[in-house]
């Protein structure tokens, strides 16, 4: 009832019936936490020193050992060591420290240590090991760092359940539900990490032509060739108009020229790829029809650059490349290759299976390689054996073959 709701990080009424640890007494403690961070010493860096006399991080752990409403603490080790130089000397480290009681991603070379309170403040008459808890956040991709944490949780919590009789009790509906859940977000990490990114292409306007546009907007009137003058004489401005065109055909053939092996990765890779490459191509179609692309193809051709607005059209390759997604895309779009990554049960993967073969039949319609085809099939049989291999899973016979021998009733 009594809470600070202000975020002034004043002590709460319950607070102020305890002692709050002395804060040279929890800096000595985080000393000796910080050095999981460290690569491969154990001694503690004079910049994480520097970081416990800064006052705003002081504030921000005193807040975190008495304030109510502060949960957690984050300790943050950004690196910007070089790279080596090539004649044998190593580079030395250059680390800073950031604490604070707020999480912020800067770059992928940053660590963090991450401390939540049992408690709702830190009591200097018990330990404090004991009222803490510690998470690490190692440097590195984000996502499969987030992905690497997600898979310990699978585990722990079938194993809890398990040792406890819990997924047994007729009343506790919760536990195959929050078991989905957690498997879900596994899989949702698993996508995001294994995701290919896809160029976003910059396709620049020529200031003049940019120029125009806006004043014919501000006029309430459609921009028009007539409206440069003589500017679509000059052979300088058609010449930069000429040279920004090759650019952009630079840009665009950035995404239609990509490709990625079908040899290597996961199905859901390959899925995501086509899928992904479609949105960016229908992206450059918008492009390829605003104003100001199609204004400044109009304004070469009163010049009569025409081979310039013709290798726009047959060089970028973009109506080929939508051609190619338009045909596989009905076969990946609705793929049910998640409720087999996202399965727990030996049911689920069997059903997941046979939803996949059905599926499947959608190659028939379209002009999807063979070749890819078949590499298709053997990363969706490696993603099958991954599945079987997970403990729920391996405790059954294949594919439901139940065995008279089999105590789990699978």
């Amino acid at each position: 009832m009594g809470d600070s709701l202000d975020g002034s990080g004043e002590p709460s009424p319950e607070s102020q019936n305890v002692a709050i640890v002395e804060y040279p007494t929890f800096a000595s403690y985080l000393r000796k936490a910080v050095t999981v961070l460290l690569p491969d010493e154990d001694v503690v860096p004079p910049a994480f020193s520097l970081a416990l006399d800064d006052r705003y991080n002081q504030d921000c752990i005193r807040k975190f050992l008495g304030d109510s409403q502060v949960s957690s603490l984050y300790v943050q080790r950004s690196s910007s060591k070089e790279e080596d130089s090539g004649e044998g000397d190593e580079d030395k480290e250059n680390a800073t420290y950031y604490i604070s009681n707020e999480i912020h991603f800067s770059n992928p070379k940053m660590a963090s240590l991450v401390l939540t309170k049992r408690g709702i403040v830190v009591e200097a008459d018990k330990s404090i090991h004991s009222q803490v808890r510690l998470i690490t956040f190692s440097d590195g991709p984000p996502y499969e760092t987030l992905h690497a944490i997600s898979k310990t949780m699978a585990p722990y919590f079938k194993s809890y359940v398990k040792e406890t009789g819990r997924a047994h009790r007729d009343g506790d509906k919760m536990v195959p539900l929050v078991e989905k859940k957690i498997a879900e977000l596994e899989m949702g990490l698993l996508h995001l990490q294994q995701n290919i990114d896809i160029p976003e292409i910059s396709l620049p306007v020529h200031p003049i032509v940019a120029q125009v546009i806006k004043q014919c907007e501000e006029e309430g009137r459609k921009p028009k060739v007539a409206d440069f003058g003589d500017k679509v004489e000059d052979s300088t401005f058609l010449n930069q108009l000429q040279n920004g065109v090759n650019r952009w055909i630079k840009e665009i053939q950035k995404v239609t020229k990509l490709n990625r092996d079908p040899e290597s990765g996961t199905a859901l890779q390959e899925i995501s790829f086509w899928l992904n490459l479609e949105r960016a191509l229908h992206r450059i179609q918008e492009k390829r029809e605003s104003i100001e692309i199609s204004l400044t193809l109009d304004i070469l051709k009163h010049g009569k650059r025409f081979h310039a607005t013709v290798s726009f059209d047959t060089d970028t390759g973009l109506k080929q490349a939508l051609a190619t997604v338009n045909d596989y895309n009905p076969l990946m779009k609705d793929f049910p290759i998640n409720d087999l990554l996202s399965a727990t049960e030996l049911e689920r993967i069997r059903s997941s299976v046979q939803q996949i073969f059905m599926h499947l039949r959608k190659i028939r319609s379209t002009k999807y390689p063979i070749q890819r085809v078949l590499r298709l099939v053997e990363a969706i049989s490696r993603d099958l054996g991954q599945q079987l291999l997970k403990p729920n899973a391996s405790k059954c016979s294949p594919l439901g073959m139940t065995s008279t021998t089999n105590s789990q009733g699978c």
